[in-house]
Order: C-alpha cells, then structure tokens, then sequence
C-alpha cells in the first residue's frame, strides 16, 4: 500500500517538474507529510498550528518551492 502511494505521489512530482530530482522531492514531500501527521497524533501541532496548516498548504508550498529551481 504504501509502495503505490509513493508511485502516486512520484508520478504527480514528475508532472509538475520533470524527471530530474523527482524521486528526492517525493520523498521530501512524503517525510515532511508524515512528520505532520506524526505531530498531529501526538498533538503537538496543537496551538499556534492549529487550523492553520493542512497538508494540500504544505505540498503546494513545497512544489512553488521545487518549480522555482
């Protein structure tokens, strides 16, 4: 299960920016959301996160940030 979500997410990285550096993105954007989702279960995200961030505003950020290189 979570080999096709990898496969998932890597393809939709290499629509939005080529084959060059796709897999280590993927994989940043995929240890960043489960970091997230790990502060969440533990609720430290609690607080001043909280309802702030969601997990489409990180990968959105993070794909600007990959698409302006």
């Amino acid at each position: 299960m979570g080999n096709d979500a990898f496969s998932l997410l890597l393809h939709r990285v290499r629509r939005c920016i080529g084959a060059e550096g796709a897999q280590v993105n993927a994989v940043w954007i995929w240890s960043t959301l489960h970091g997230l989702a790990m502060l969440d279960a533990e609720q430290i995200t609690s607080g001043p996160l909280a309802g702030h961030l969601t997990s489409g505003q990180v990968i959105r950020h993070m794909l600007k940030s990959m698409m302006r290189k």
